[in-house]
């Protein structure tokens, strides 16, 4: 079984990695989440878990393949913070629609913007990278 291991001292993390691989464990720490608080794990599907946790004021979530590689991390923006190329590209092509919801995805293949759009009973999901190139529309 592999396990992965977010803990904000890493020399308490090396420690109790050390500690599970003599159990049979295979280890991974996440670094890029060592200051994470109030971390609460679920199985998503199948195949993958996620995390959800807050880290420097802000909720994230991170999902991670069953062997424990990071697949990807999701946090809450503004639509105010939105860089300027997604905002043109959305007043462009989607005239009328408002943003009611824009998070930022960063995943092995780079950063993203998703973005949800609704005009009165229309909804429409968008995946932008910050040029506003929209790479994916559900």
């Amino acid at each position: 079984m592999k396990i992965l291991i977010i803990e904000d001292e890493a020399e308490l993390a090396k420690d109790i990695a050390q500690f599970l691989s003599s159990e049979d464990y295979l280890c991974e720490s996440a670094t890029n989440f060592t200051s994470a608080i109030e971390i609460q794990w679920e199985k998503e599907n199948a195949t993958e878990y996620e995390a959800e946790f807050k880290l420097n004021n802000k909720s994230y979530s991170a999902n991670f393949a069953a062997d424990g590689t990071w697949k990807e991390t999701e946090y809450k923006i503004k639509s105010t913070e939105l860089p300027s190329d997604v905002k043109s590209t959305i007043t462009k092509e989607y005239v009328g629609y408002t943003i009611s919801k824009a998070e930022v995805v960063e995943s092995p293949s780079g950063s993203f913007y998703e973005v949800r759009l609704t005009k009165e009973d229309l909804k429409v999901e968008l995946v932008i990278d910050k040029s506003g190139k929209i790479i994916k529309k559900k």
